[in-house]
């Protein structure tokens, strides 16, 4: 008999098909029809054995071992009207070279006490009308064994949200059309660097600040708190009052500060001798 090979992780990843014994006269006692059906009670010693043979090759076989080998030339339908329960003591081999289609009525409850190993060579595709819950007592992975591959999570679009109720480490680059902080209740969070804060073209702060290198404290809506070197290669935009930035060293090429070069333009003075001097245009106002 042809070796049927499988492709399962276990202690049996092939089997074969038992060949049957041959009984001798006058053990074997053999009925046969004119179209060809035989039934056989062979009771040569230790090749005991019962087979029941339709004329096309349809065959149930009863080996002198216990074992028993069932071969239908045909289709096989089987059909339980009422409950059935099936018991395997060893390893169960299944093997469908076409499409297996299952569909059940009710629940599906699958308990496994090992591994549960799943593998395709095609895509895997899973389709839920409800909700879907992944739990471990562990750690959970989703990876892609593609250098070049991705793992996309969608949310359903605009209205859609990806929501994470712990905290979230990225060891890459990390991208984003937009990107807002809040807290628990729903109030303006805050965005923590320890390497540095970039704004690209239109990139600005509506109510709170920007915090660099600071390892505690929050700033006040409308401030720059840093405790290092705050760097501009071409302009540096300020709509804080004075006194509410806070920084080592302002150092840009083109200094733009709205409030403060109007204040400094002005050359207002509170003393009684009034302005000393014109406005000494240190500032640039827009």
């Amino acid at each position: 008999m042809a070796t049927i090979e499988s492709e399962f992780v276990g202690e049996n990843n092939q089997w074969t098909e038992p060949e049957s014994t041959v009984g001798v006269f006058p053990y074997n006692n053999v009925t046969q029809t004119e179209s060809g059906h035989s039934l056989q009670f062979d009771d040569t010693p230790e090749k005991e054995r019962i087979r029941l043979q339709h004329r096309v090759g349809t065959f149930i076989d009863m080996h002198p071992n216990g074992d028993e080998v069932h071969k239908v030339f045909g289709d096989g339908y089987e059909i339980t009207i009422k409950n059935k329960n099936v018991l395997i003591k060893g390893v169960c081999n299944i093997i469908v070279d076409s499409d297996c289609n299952m569909k059940v009525g009710g629940d599906y409850n699958l308990v496994v006490d090992g591994d549960f190993n799943l593998t395709t060579k095609g895509n895997y595709t899973v389709g839920v009308k409800k909700d879907i819950k992944i739990s471990s007592d562990e750690d959970i992975k989703l990876s892609s064994s593609n250098p070049t591959g991705s793992v996309l999570l969608d949310g359903g679009g605009s209205g859609g949200e990806l929501i994470f109720n712990s905290n979230i480490r990225v060891d890459g680059d990390l991208t984003a059309f937009n990107l807002f902080a809040q807290d628990l209740t729903g109030l303006s969070g805050r965005v923590d660097a320890a390497g540095g804060v970039s704004a690209g073209l239109l990139g600005f702060t509506t109510s709170g600040g920007v915090s660099v290198g600071m390892p505690v404290g929050a700033t006040v809506p409308g401030t720059v708190l840093a405790s290092v070197n705050v760097t501009a290669p071409t302009a540096a935009f300020a709509l804080a009052e004075i006194g509410k930035a806070s920084c080592g060293i302002m150092d840009a090429v083109l200094m733009v500060d709205i409030i403060t070069s109007a204040i400094y333009n002005s050359h207002i003075h509170t003393s009684p001798k009034g302005p000393t001097s014109p406005p000494l245009m240190r500032f640039i106002g827009v």
